[in-house]
């Protein structure tokens, strides 16, 4: 384990690339301003600096303090924090929050886009999908340039596979991927995903079905692109043909 004021150090850093800003005066004032806005407590810009400078010798900083500067930048405390920097520096670099779109299989010329958190605990990177009647979680494994991740329902009655490509990219805006699993028919389906990096806070992201149509027809540049690139359905959703007999006739 490394000494904590290289964890502090990298903690302020890590908060400087958040606020985007830098390491000086200036930068300290809008990283402070930055915490109290969105935590509702007071943080010192002086304290900030102090942290990047600690020693061994000095006073413990508040954990408490620590534990909200960490959440801020998109871990759940201090500790998975210090413990992430451990880790597969690609895995640590897609922490945050996404939006994941795919096509639904079902229903005519519609998306369906569920807000997605990728969070750290105990060393192990989890997914978190919140769909409108159920809420999805797994491990990510980064692996052969992919990440794979095997989420289930809070039952485990539910589960769906999700593969995508990422290669040596970190901090990746957008992720193309696949995904597997079984409707709610009970069929095998699968098809094309894509994971769409937020600045939003997780709890204000919603689930919700998109017409293709009226994402062709918006003014934002990313509707226009999700909706061409999942126009056809026949190159986003795949399913079987019904088994019959269970045998080559059915093919």
């Amino acid at each position: 384990m490394k000494e904590k004021g290289v964890y502090l150090k990298q903690l302020v850093e890590k908060l400087k690339d958040k606020v985007g800003t830098d390491m000086t005066s200036k930068g300290f004032k809008e990283m402070a301003l930055a915490l109290s806005d969105a935590t509702k407590e007071k943080f010192d810009a002086g304290t900030l600096k102090k942290y990047t400078q600690y020693d061994e010798k000095d006073s413990e900083p508040r954990e408490s303090k620590l534990n909200l500067i960490a959440k801020f930048i998109g871990y759940k405390n201090f500790r998975t924090f210090c413990e992430s920097s451990e880790i597969d520096p690609i895995l640590e670099s897609i922490l945050g929050e996404y939006y994941c779109y795919v096509r639904m299989s079902k229903e005519k010329e519609k998306l369906l886009r569920s807000p997605v958190k990728i969070w750290m605990e105990q060393g192990r990177v989890l997914y978190h999908l919140k769909g409108k009647r159920l809420n999805y979680e797994g491990e990510v494994i980064n692996h052969d340039g992919c990440l794979f991740i095997l989420m289930k329902s809070a039952k485990g009655r539910k589960s769906f596979y999700h593969i995508y490509r990422i290669g040596s990219m970190e901090a990746p805006q957008v992720l193309q991927g696949i995904f597997s699993g079984v409707s709610s028919d009970f069929e095998p389906i699968g098809g094309r995903a894509v994971l769409w990096r937020s600045n939003e806070s997780f709890e204000s992201l919603t689930p919700q079905k998109i017409e293709i149509k009226s994402m062709r027809q918006s003014r934002r540049k990313d509707d226009q692109l999700l909706a061409g690139y999942f126009k056809e359905k026949s190159l986003n959703n795949l399913s079987i043909k019904d088994p019959y007999t269970f045998g080559p006739d059915d093919l």
